[in-house]
């Protein structure tokens, strides 16, 4: 979806993208572990994209 969303928020000039994630992206409950962990990772793939996405901005 953002590499549909990203060029063309970039030819633009602005924009956002909105990557909804539960609470569980940064704490565990038991018995939630596995799940935790995916939000973990889609939480860390978020921040990536944004340092990426500015660095192209700049």
């Amino acid at each position: 979806m953002i590499r549909t969303f990203a060029p063309v928020i970039e030819k633009n000039g602005e924009g956002s993208i909105l990557n909804i994630l539960s609470v569980l992206s940064w704490i565990n409950i038991d018995e939630g572990g596995g799940y935790s962990a995916v939000k973990s990772a889609q939480w860390g793939v978020t921040k990536a994209l944004r340092l990426e996405l500015v660095a192209k901005k700049r």
